[in-house]
């Protein structure tokens, strides 16, 4: 008897478990300390898995710092990235009280990242610029199944079987 070996599920990724993270972060914006320990944990974790970037241990400081020599974001993104995580810092350590409005503003934020990173760069533009076009009459799925049956038949007769 042959045991079944059951197939693991595939690994969730690092954009989807962040943005599950971030949507249970919005339970806690009745508490923006909370609330702002949940958000920037969540960016700084999708950070390290996504691009290997050292960031759920260390000072704001010194992640952003050290974020200026990696080439895995724009600009433009470590920018916005500083903003979020200081404004995040002020809420948990100098017991600033932003209103919602802002709380919500640091969640877009965050979300924003994500998506802007979830891809490679490469993946998001057309990876086979170079290929040569493809033959007309191919691409069409009548075609292809037309000669899947056709292979299916051939296979059948030479086996001796027959067609039902």
């Amino acid at each position: 008897p042959t045991r079944e070996r059951r197939a693991l599920p595939p690994p969730v990724p690092p954009h989807v478990r962040a943005r599950q993270r971030l949507d249970a972060a919005l339970q806690l914006i009745g508490d923006p300390r909370a609330f702002c320990i949940a958000v920037s944990d969540a960016v700084r974790i999708y950070l390290e898995e996504r691009f290997n970037l050292r960031a759920p241990e260390r000072t704001t400081e010194e992640f952003l710092r050290d974020l200026q020599k990696t080439p895995a974001l724009s600009q433009q993104q470590k920018a916005s990235l500083a903003t979020f995580l200081e404004q995040c810092d002020l809420v948990k350590f100098a017991r600033f009280e932003p209103p919602e409005s802002l709380l919500r503003e640091l969640h877009e934020a965050a979300l924003r990242l994500v998506h802007e990173t979830q891809y490679d760069a490469l993946t998001a533009q057309n990876l086979l610029p170079d290929m040569p076009p493809i033959p007309p009459g191919s691409t069409s799925g009548e075609t292809s199944a037309r000669n899947a049956e056709t292979k299916t038949e051939k296979r059948q007769q030479d086996a001796g079987g027959t067609l039902a």
